[in-house]
């Protein structure tokens, strides 16, 4: 199966290279990576989850090919091998697969595009600052809500259509039709429109979003299950308008986010870095609506991260430090009952959960291609299984829990 997988990727981009080469109109580049990365968890809540104080190794290789056709037409195929120790047991998995498959259309000047239509697998990350924490539209879940770090990876892989623009100067337009592959039930279509501004001065930003999330469910009885019921505190069932209520992984998602850089203001500002000294933050609210006994308060679901990129002057390329509160404990209390259990996968677990995490980021590139990275933080950490699923519990739930992990990058 690994083998099939990984002459699949390694075919199709031998043909895309061999298809272009001959044409003058067309530029092909390719790009890649490869890494070393090591890590352990230190301490972990619950603790008897796998390993105790397990160590989790990764060796990645990347391959993309980037195909611009008359200036106009982006075509981007990536796929990517790992190999990799799983932390709850310590055993070796395999993996071959796509990271990206797009096509790109910009319409207008291909200098100065006014319009870009997407269509595929493709990467999309709208908060340019954000190292761990943040990028809450995209790497969150509503009804019920939980959050996803990856380190060095703070961004999402969408699938489906994205159309994008830049009307004014420093103004930015994105509307996104995109389908659930991650979690279960999948294929749901999702809605979402997201904006941001830089002053002609680049002080600061300004972003904002909304998903309308599984606006379109492939198969209604798995995204709003009939029997899964909304009680309220003395266990009856919730009847609104003549009808039982149920719970519903359907939701609307609210996301802003505002990043400051004073050192543009300095007038001996050089002596920095590109990335020092800025400040930035991002708040979501994970479902508008309240009902039922277990989403009747929105400050539960409502995480926001403040981030501050420590000056290095150019000793380093950021060191950033990231804290998040998010409030919510749905996921950890004991007496959700059979019925109306909005979280039917999930298995709780007692302990005294803390509202609060924090990472330190660091990166430095030593000569172009050779790039050391490293992290150190309670986020929300979870194992990741041969298919890229994630686990349903986190692994950084207490107060003294944490992790680290470091990466040897090399690219092209």
């Amino acid at each position: 199966m690994h083998k099939k997988a990984l002459f699949l990727v390694a075919a199709s981009l031998c043909i895309i290279q061999a298809a272009f080469a001959g044409e003058s109109d067309v530029q092909v580049t390719p790009s890649g990576f490869a890494y070393y990365q090591v890590g352990q968890i230190v301490r972990q809540s619950p603790k008897d989850v796998g390993l105790k104080k397990p160590f989790d190794q990764h060796f990645n290789g990347r391959l993309t090919l980037d195909a611009l056709i008359k200036d106009r037409l982006r075509i981007i195929v990536g796929g990517e091998a790992e190999l990799g120790l799983n932390v709850n047991d310590e055993k070796k998995k395999i993996s071959f697969i796509f990271k990206e498959a797009q096509g790109c259309y910009s319409f207008g000047d291909p200098a100065n595009s006014f319009l870009q239509i997407t269509a595929g697998y493709f990467p999309f990350k709208y908060n340019p600052e954000s190292r761990n924490m943040g990028e809450y539209l995209y790497r969150t879940g509503t009804y019920p809500g939980f959050v996803i770090t990856d380190f060095d990876n703070a961004k999402a892989r969408l699938m489906g259509f994205k159309l994008s623009s830049n009307l004014f100067n420093g103004l930015q337009l994105h509307a996104l039709f995109t389908s659930e592959y991650n979690v279960n039930p999948f294929f749901d279509y999702s809605l979402s429109f997201l904006a941001s501004y830089k002053l002609p001065l680049p002080v600061f930003e300004v972003g904002a979003g909304v998903i309308f999330e599984r606006l379109i469910p492939i198969v209604k009885d798995r995204t709003t299950v009939p029997t899964n019921y909304i009680l309220d505190k003395e266990n009856n069932f919730v009847i609104e308008d003549g009808d039982t209520l149920r719970y519903t992984m359907k939701g609307t998602k609210l996301m802003a986010r505002l990043t400051l850089d004073p050192k543009q203001l300095l007038p001996f500002k050089d002596i920095f870095g590109p990335d020092d000294a800025k400040v930035y933050g991002e708040f979501a609210i994970l479902g508008t609506r309240n009902y039922g006994t277990y989403y009747d308060d929105i400050g539960e679901r409502i995480p926001f991260m403040i981030g501050f990129n420590i000056p290095c002057f150019k000793i380093m390329d950021v060191v950033s430090f990231e804290w998040e509160y998010y409030p919510s404990d749905t996921l950890y209390k004991l007496d959700i009952p059979t019925s109306g259990n909005p979280y039917p996968n999930q298995m709780p677990v007692d302990i005294k959960k803390s509202d609060r995490k924090w990472s330190f980021y660091a990166k430095k590139t030593l000569t172009k291609g050779f790039s050391l990275i490293g992290l150190v933080g309670r986020d929300h950490y979870r194992s990741v299984d041969a298919g890229g699923n994630y686990d349903p519990i986190e692994r950084m739930n207490a107060k003294g829990d944490w992790h680290y992990k470091f990466r040897i990058m090399f690219s092209f």
